[in-house]
């Protein structure tokens, strides 16, 4: 009797056992994942536009400009940049305003040699455009997408062998 009680003792330890390193393994796991999404290279930068215009003003292009400098700066490389056209609600054209916009900052973009297969430029419109407090809804928004190496090429989620293209 002793002897099956010290033996289901055993087995209860081994199963709590192998609980815990499940556990840790779960608990390693879902740190490195939140690590590999804390750590984006992406960079992004939201330009206003005046009410029913798709031209760029001086301040704007000056914004945009400082910004491509300080990432000419900051990475070797580049992968490719998201271009999103929005419009407000209440300006006519919608989406056709939203796309012009959005090509009036691809074009800024490409003429300061950035590749034009590299600078992806989508419209949303009015309809996808919900009002964000303190967020302007007359905007482009752009993200950028740094090739290695960058600051997350270590994690096992990011490949260091893509080196992208250099920055002109």
């Amino acid at each position: 009797m002793q002897a099956s009680k010290d033996a289901r003792t055993i087995e209860n330890a081994d199963n709590i056992a192998g609980y815990v390193v499940a556990g840790a393994a779960f608990l390693l796991g879902c740190l490195a994942q939140q690590a590999a999404l804390r750590c984006s290279p992406v960079r992004g930068l939201d330009l206003s536009f005046a009410n029913e215009s798709a031209a760029l003003d001086a301040a704007g292009a000056l914004r945009l400009g400082g910004w491509v400098a300080d990432l000419k700066a900051a990475f070797p490389n580049y992968e490719s940049f998201s271009v999103l056209g929005h419009a407000d609600a209440s300006e006519r054209g919608g989406k056709r305003l939203a796309a012009e916009r959005a090509t009036t900052v691809r074009r800024f973009l490409t003429d300061r040699g950035f590749r034009a297969d590299r600078v992806h430029a989508e419209q949303l419109g009015a309809s996808y455009n919900v009002p964000i407090q303190g967020q302007p809804t007359r905007a482009v928004a752009i993200d950028f997408l740094p090739a290695c190496p960058h600051q997350c090429r270590t994690l096992p989620s990011h490949r260091t062998e893509d080196k992208g293209l250099p920055m002109p």
